[in-house]
């Protein structure tokens, strides 16, 4: 068997954390060690690999040094400046991994993607000998939109996200570098410069998990998902991830409540189904209490916190939105930990507006936005005989029970 081409790794570490609100997040704890340390020794768990280099921002460098000496690695790890765009970080990483033919270039901040996933993305670049990366395909129906207005439906179907590693054959990724830098062109990812060359760029199946902690939400469903065994760190040893105790409770069970006060001169909105009716539910967004209930059982039952957590009502982003769009992003946050929704329960208190015409709405409405079967959607009205802010009218409220299980994998 003809011997490997030598293989270094770029782990980009050199952004601001903009977005982050005046937190580090390559600094981040996760699980008792700083983010950034979880992508250095996933390309160091990696076995093709051979040298990492890790890019750093300016106010990271003396930091970098120091992690690299204190963190148990098994390959020789640099620290280099980064520079003011990502393509200028890449191009200083690689130009410190001379002797390398390939590079692999993965983000710092996507501290989940395993070295299976390396190693499969070196082997489709060896194969094709240009450039190789990990990708995902998109699930969700995407909008075209202009001044929060839709233009158009953009077709998904060859749509897919891309991810990282991405992995290139070093001296044709310095070139590509170069002359797009020349042309004053900027790129977002090592594929494009091989687009921009016309060479071949081979997709490799990504990892739901290995996603990129851009905001503060993400920070929070990353320590979410370490904290419930759904990730283990990557130079956790397989017999070590055997040894544990298995995830108890499958399927697990969530619990949900949520009242919201009437006031007038809002839409009343109720398992996304808009109601005639004099008075709306007061809120931050359209303060829908039967998909607020909803969606706290369904976080609940995979212990990934509640919708305050995750929705902050400061947040401006979520002023005013439509509830069902939430909803979804709760779907996708217990999915990429590893769970689907087998089955929702949840009861309405409230005196008016009659809603037994608009359950089988409801209950379509839940059942799509959560992807599972209507048959498994129960939503059920009952009013407070006239006791309580329900039954004085002064409020609706809601409670949910959610079921889920852990996703089957071949």
């Amino acid at each position: 068997m003809a011997a490997l081409p030598h293989i270094g790794a770029v782990i980009v570490a050199a952004g601001s954390s903009a977005r982050m609100r005046g937190t580090d997040k390559l600094r981040a704890d996760l699980s008792g060690s700083p983010l950034l340390q979880w992508s250095v020794q996933a390309a160091d768990a990696c076995s093709k690999v051979e040298r990492i280099v890790l890019v750093v921002h300016a106010d990271r460098l003396q930091w970098g040094g120091e992690l690299v000496r204190q963190i148990p690695v098994h390959k020789p790890v640099d620290v280099v400046l980064g520079g003011p765009l990502r393509q200028d970080s890449v191009s200083l990483g690689c130009a410190a991994l001379a002797g390398c033919e390939y590079v692999a270039v993965h983000d710092g901040a996507r501290p989940f993607a395993t070295a299976a996933l390396w190693d499969r993305c070196i082997t489709a670049a060896l194969a094709v000998e240009t450039c190789a990366i990990a990708a995902f395909p998109v699930h969700d129906t995407l909008k075209m939109v202009s001044d929060q207005r839709v233009e158009r439906t953009i077709p998904r179907e060859s749509l897919w996200m891309a991810q990282t590693p991405q992995v290139a054959h070093r001296e044709t990724l310095l070139a590509g570098l170069t002359a797009l830098r020349q042309e004053g062109r900027l790129v977002t990812d090592e594929a494009s410069v091989f687009e921009y060359l016309g060479l071949a760029v081979q997709i490799v199946d990504g990892e739901p998990h290995n996603f990129k902690v851009t905001a503060p939400n993400d920070l929070e469903l990353a320590r979410a998902l370490t904290q419930s065994d759904t990730i283990h760190h990557p130079w956790t040893s397989s017999s070590e991830r055997a040894s544990r105790p298995a995830p108890a409770h499958d399927p697990r069970v969530g619990i949900g409540y949520d009242i919201h006060r009437l006031i007038p001169g809002r839409p009343l909105v109720l398992g996304g189904v808009r109601f005639q009716h004099p008075s709306g539910l007061e809120g931050h967004s359209d303060a829908d209490v039967v998909l607020h209930a909803i969606m706290d059982a369904v976080l609940g039952a995979a212990a990934l916190g509640d919708i305050g957590a995750h929705f902050p009502p400061q947040d401006e982003r979520y002023r005013n939105a439509d509830s069902r769009m939430l909803l979804r992003q709760v779907r996708d946050i217990v999915s990429v930990a590893g769970f689907s929704v087998q089955g929702v329960d949840v009861v309405v208190v409230a005196e008016q507006p009659r809603l037994q015409p608009s359950i089988d709405r409801m209950r379509h409405n839940i059942a799509g936005d959560l992807h599972c079967d209507v048959q498994a959607v129960s939503v059920k009205a009952t009013t407070n005989e006239r006791l309580g802010p329900e039954g004085r009218e002064e409020g609706i409220s809601a409670i949910a029970i959610a079921s889920l299980a852990l996703q089957k994998h071949s």
